[in-house]
């Protein structure tokens, strides 16, 4: 197994002060290095539906702001189509994975 940190995609509808805390977190997935989160919220325009939490101090996130990420898309072309390249195959997979998932026969009703 890997000593590398793994951060967890949480469900958390935050509290009035817009903490998240333990009592209002639904952990959805976790995250592995050099994953990519907030791809669905970018594409679509939205907000993210989900946050982040790192399970330890040395997880390091990347972090671009959808503004200034979309004028570095605009200018540069050729790195447009590679991130939507890769944004479409990150999201066949998971489309791909759901159905398997769908579809075992030890799914639970």
């Amino acid at each position: 197994t890997s000593s590398t940190p793994s951060p967890s995609l949480v469900s958390s509808p935050s509290n009035s002060s817009g903490e998240i805390t333990s009592a209002n977190v639904e952990v959805i997935g976790h995250i592995v290095e050099n994953d990519v989160f907030g791809d669905l919220s970018f594409l679509m325009g939205g907000v993210a539906m989900a946050s982040v939490i790192a399970d330890e101090d040395t997880v390091r996130v990347v972090y671009f702001e959808r503004s200034k990420l979309d004028i570095l898309l605009k200018l540069n072309s050729r790195l447009a189509a590679g991130f939507y390249k890769y944004l479409a195959k990150r999201l066949y997979r998971r489309y791909v994975k759901a159905i398997q998932i769908s579809q075992s026969p030890l799914r639970e009703s």
